[in-house]
């Protein structure tokens, strides 16, 4: 973490800005979010044993005044292609 990235933190803070992420896992046929990243490995490798096409992506959310924004969207794992 860098400097200006504590900076953006305390200004998040006091203006009532709070980010967190979600790993969304999904195949043809799965859909499903978890708040924790072992847990959607986890899902994950349990989806790559049954279905062709799974991704794993981690969602990185602000929370302003109640309301959840998508701010960034990373695939971190990929099998097959995209699910339909």
């Amino acid at each position: 973490m860098t400097l200006e990235d504590d900076k953006q933190a305390v200004v998040h803070r006091l203006i009532g800005i709070k980010k967190f992420k979600e790993w969304h896992v999904f195949s043809d046929n799965v859909d499903g979010y978890q708040d924790d990243y072992k847990k959607a490995l986890k899902a994950y490798k349990e989806l790559c044993k049954k279905e062709d096409n799974v991704r794993l992506y981690e969602n990185v959310y602000e929370r302003i005044d109640g309301v959840d924004e998508l701010v960034e969207e990373n695939c971190l794992k990929a099998k097959g292609e995209y699910p339909t």
